[in-house]
């Protein structure tokens, strides 16, 4: 005798539905995550870190703080670093939240299994803890683009509001030289320490085929206000050392402090 399994459903309807995260997901998981700039820095500077690794020459990264405190100009922390930069795939996965090395297919190796960042889930829950708009300019050797893309707290807000698909956007390819002559950036909202640093980017990359990346962040009125406060922002660099010490040097911390070291 044959043994069989029914399953017998009277007088239902079944009723789809979709459960997309909150738009809030994504901008305000930060908030929750990180109680220290210096904390939210260390996610996108050890992205940087890792995209130097295969770097032959002279590894650099470059980080900026502007405070402004009158005018029109936008307060931001910037990132820079001449790592292997992102082609268009590779920035796409960037935007995917909560997309990592292992859901990929990139297994870290054990030189890098201990690594602060957890890219694609600690930049965003970073920048948007740190400010409402993260600005990405990058570009891969051996070509003369230069990719862009941005994501920005009020527009996703917006488009929840109107009931439109809020996790979408689009990266924008500009090639250097073309967008030099057009003045390209001379509409930005930077301030002139960014504004610079982005025309010289795109100044050499109309004459050399150099890798990058550049990260800005506008910061949130009151991350503003406690870098501000007793100059707190004086304190970074400490805590910087403070928190790559620990990390590179785990093995002289107690048991107990090590492993939440190892888990930031």
């Amino acid at each position: 005798m044959l043994a069989s399994n029914f399953i017998i459903i009277m007088d239902s309807v079944r009723h789809d539905i979709s459960f997309v995260p909150n738009y809030r997901t994504l901008v305000s998981a930060g908030h929750s995550h990180f109680s220290r700039v210096a904390d939210a820095l260390a996610e996108f500077i050890d992205n940087s870190i890792q995209a130097c690794q295969s770097q032959p020459e002279a590894r650099r990264i470059q980080l900026g703080l502007d405070l402004n405190y009158n005018g029109d100009e936008e307060s931001c922390i910037s990132i820079l670093d001449n790592g292997e930069g992102m082609d268009l795939e590779t920035l796409s996965d960037f935007a995917v939240y909560s997309l990592d090395k292992e859901s990929r297919g990139l297994m870290p190796s054990n030189e890098n299994s201990s690594n602060i960042s957890k890219f694609g889930v600690g930049a965003k829950q970073a920048g948007f803890y740190l400010g409402n708009r993260i600005h990405v300019l990058t570009s891969v050797a051996d070509s003369s683009d230069i990719l862009e893309l941005i994501l920005d707290k009020n527009a996703i807000e917006q488009r929840f509001h109107n009931n439109e698909d809020v996790y979408k956007g689009h990266i924008t390819r500009h090639s250097a030289a073309k967008s030099l002559d057009s003045g390209f950036f001379t509409e930005r909202k930077y301030n002139r320490r960014v504004q610079q640093m982005v025309t010289r980017l795109f100044e050499q990359k109309a004459h050399l085929s150099n890798s990058f990346t550049l990260i800005t962040v506008q910061l949130r009125i009151d991350i503003k206000r406690k870098l501000h406060r007793e100059d707190s922002f004086k304190a970074l660099p400490t805590q910087l050392a403070d928190i790559y010490h620990f990390h590179l040097h785990s093995e002289n911390l107690p048991n107990a402090v090590a492993s939440r070291t190892l888990r930031k």
